[in-house]
């Protein structure tokens, strides 16, 4: 609200003022990650506290942005955005503030089959990735081109959006992908 994140129990109550910062995601390990007005990536106790440092951007950068904590909570999934408004894929190593390159493209996610999703140029890839070294071990691959925005489940389904960029949302279509690449069109209603 205004700039501000809050956190609210769904069974009611006040809120917690968390502090200043944009798009929060609530991880596992009971922290709350955004990215500060400067740009740096950053996170939060959920039962609020003071705000510490995760990743500071470095030259050329607008901002970074944690989109996923890898298994083990020692790494992970690290969107930057350059100035030249170039989106990159990057693992970043908590303990040690690191960050490697894994590919062009925004946003991304693991999955547990050992996948790094992510999209680039309007298609949904998939890379082989070990979190434990937080590194892709092999070639990506295209799942589906024309893809706008997906989401993937904690059990491993997949949402995606497809269409091409400035399309309606009357004209985009949200449907289901499993594990076997089977498409499933979403109900309407």
């Amino acid at each position: 609200q205004d700039g501000e994140m809050h956190a609210l129990a769904l069974e009611g109550g006040p809120t917690r003022a968390l502090g200043p910062g944009v798009v929060p995601r609530w991880q596992p390990d009971g922290y709350v990650y955004f990215h500060a007005p400067d740009g740096n990536a950053m996170r939060v106790a959920a039962a609020g506290g003071a705000a510490e440092l995760v990743s500071e951007t470095e030259e050329g950068e607008a901002r970074r942005f944690v989109m996923q904590l890898l298994p083990g909570e020692r790494g992970a999934i690290l969107g930057v955005q350059r100035l030249d408004l170039e989106y990159q894929i990057r693992a970043l190593d908590l303990e040690t503030g690191e960050s490697t390159l894994l590919a062009t493209g925004v946003p991304a996610a693991y999955s547990d089959t050992g996948h790094l999703l992510y999209l680039t140029e309007g298609a949904l890839m998939a890379a082989p990735f070990d979190p434990a070294t937080m590194q892709t071990e092999g070639a990506a691959v295209p799942l589906v081109d024309g893809v706008l925005s997906f989401s993937l489940s904690t059990t491993g389904d997949l949402a995606y959006a497809v269409g091409t960029a400035g399309t309606q949302a009357t004209e985009a279509e949200l449907v289901w992908l499993s594990r076997t690449g089977t498409v499933t069109a979403v109900e309407e209603g």
